[in-house]
């Protein structure tokens, strides 16, 4: 949780002298906007961090800012600028992941093959039937229609994540989190760090914060955000170069 990573962070930067920032390498919940669709596997980068708490998480009510939304340092700005800047050039930092999966004979391992997992993004207002299963009872129609993405490589998103000590599985109050501060995402990691340390989060997409929440995504959005992590750290070199 957020006190074992402040714990971390404390140690590391003690034992560090030249340490100037971390990266907070995690997995957490997205959240669909109309004008970000996110996606299981996607990566959200936190160009903003704030800070959130719940009073009642099953009825959505009591939601709470708890201090000033947190920006990453220049240095981590300036960098995040010039991936931006490939990107948009054609050059995604998670293009060809499937392929990289393939050369290293791990297309089978359904846990690390995103083609093999299912996504379903159901609407707000349906819950998950029954607890002892994943979807497998939910009803399909309920499902919330999205066209098909032409690649099957994770996407970026950079934006504003959601800091919390509760894990979000409730859609009305990941929407409400979303809708109040354009939030792409919710995570428990980075509150013990924000105005503590300098950090970056980089969050990997392994459910949508609601009550059909499974982890048969964890281990592709860790990849997917550790291999985005691996990018931005060749980027820092290249950008102080």
């Amino acid at each position: 949780g957020s006190g074992s990573a402040a714990n971390v962070a404390a140690n590391m930067f003690r034992s560090f002298k030249n340490l100037r920032f971390l990266l907070l390498v995690e997995i957490g919940g997205g959240i669909p906007r109309p004008d970000h669709d996110i996606r299981l596997g996607d990566v959200v980068v936190g160009r903003t961090m704030i800070q959130h708490e719940l009073g009642r998480e099953d009825s959505g009510d009591g939601l709470e800012d708890t201090g000033d939304p947190y920006m990453p340092p220049r240095d981590i700005r300036t960098t995040l600028s010039a991936i931006k800047v490939r990107a948009e050039m054609g050059q995604n930092a998670l293009h060809g992941l499937h392929d990289q999966l393939e050369k290293r004979g791990l297309v089978n391992n359904e846990y690390l093959d995103g083609n093999r997992l299912e996504d379903h993004l159901f609407k707000e207002d349906y819950d998950h039937l029954d607890e002892t299963q994943e979807c497998d009872k939910c009803d399909i129609a309920q499902r919330v229609q999205r066209t098909s993405r032409q690649s099957a490589d994770p996407q970026i998103h950079y934006g504003i994540i959601a800091s919390g000590p509760q894990v979000i599985k409730n859609a009305k109050v990941r929407d409400d989190i979303g809708n109040r501060h354009q939030a792409l995402c919710v995570e428990t990691e980075a509150t013990g760090l924000i105005h503590k340390f300098p950090f970056l989060a980089i969050c990997g997409i392994c459910t949508y914060a609601d009550s059909h929440n499974n982890d048969r995504w964890q281990k592709y959005a860790a990849m997917a955000a550790a291999t985005y992590a691996i990018d931005f750290l060749r980027s820092c070199q290249s950008v102080e170069n």
